[in-house]
């Protein structure tokens, strides 16, 4: 998968979220094993979501059907208010779901990129 040149976009910022099992929501800071899901803000409340193909193999059973659900809602969300959403996932920092990383562009864009690459699904709040 190739992915875009970020360092033009010199408007974006991102941040990457880390799924916990229920053993490690009590870890500070993230245990940094990997992205699940990667929000791209190119404008304000412009997002791209991006979530990694294979939940399957590593989310816990009992979690993996809130965070499928939680994913495909995204889109709808941002599109009422992305701006807001974007703020509550950059804020996320106990629970299910924490901040992995954080940045912009194009001072982050190499590390946008290597998370980029550990994610494959896209879904845009652009119709």
């Amino acid at each position: 998968m190739r992915s875009p040149d970020w360092t033009k976009n010199t408007n974006a910022r991102f941040v990457a979220l880390e799924y916990r099992p229920r053993s490690e929501r009590t870890e500070t800071p993230p245990t940094g094993k990997r992205p699940v899901l990667l929000v791209i803000e190119n404008a304000p409340g412009e997002l791209e979501f991006y979530i990694a193909p294979d939940l399957g193999n590593f989310v816990d059973r009992s979690d993996l059907a809130y965070l499928e659900d939680l994913f495909a809602d995204l889109p709808a969300r941002a599109q009422e208010d992305g701006e807001n959403l974007y703020e509550q996932l950059r804020s996320l920092s106990v629970g299910l779901l924490v901040v992995y990383a954080e940045g912009s562009c194009p001072a982050d864009a190499e590390r946008l990129k290597s998370i980029y690459q550990q994610v494959a699904r896209r879904h845009s709040s652009q119709s």
